[in-house]
């Protein structure tokens, strides 16, 4: 018998989101070299980029959650294929940013484009208002992770 002041695991929206993340991440680990012929992290660089315009790889690390080596690895693949550029930080020198050039603006474009089957596949089922109704609660509660992460930071802190 259920116990109604326990949730079943797989009601448990971490642990449901958890899921979903590895599903993703392991058949977008085959789809992006298929598709775009690079690692992903070199793609997840990528993608940050265009989203964020230019940053440092320190950040892009944090905000995708990657070793700074798989960073570092995949800034090398990505400047000898012409699609980032590096400059110094003008307020410290010590730091690089991260930009893409044209040419890794239009891949990411083609590969934007590559990606929008796999994209519908995913999303099939769902009408648009229910496409949308997941977007925004996403978003909330992306927003909430990060605060609660904040404020975990902000507690360890003092």
């Amino acid at each position: 018998m259920n116990d109604p002041d326990k949730p079943e695991i797989g009601s448990v929206i971490g642990y449901r989101i958890l899921r979903l993340a590895a599903l993703l991440a392991h058949e977008a680990k085959q789809s992006t070299k298929q598709l775009v012929d690079l690692p992903q992290a070199s793609w997840r660089v990528l993608i940050q980029l265009a989203a964020g315009g230019e940053q440092n790889p320190n950040v892009i690390a944090l905000e995708l959650a990657l070793k700074r080596s798989h960073v570092t690895q995949a800034v090398r693949e990505l400047h000898k294929r012409g699609f980032i550029r590096e400059r110094a930080d003008a307020e410290d020198g010590r730091r690089v940013l991260l930009s893409l050039t044209a040419a890794g603006r239009k891949f990411v474009e083609r590969g934007t484009l590559a990606f929008a089957p796999r994209r519908e596949k995913l999303l099939a089922g769902l009408s648009p208002v229910e496409r949308r109704s997941l977007d925004v609660a996403l978003a909330r509660i992306t927003a909430n992770a990060e605060r609660m992460v904040a404020e975990a930071d902000d507690s360890g802190d003092a």
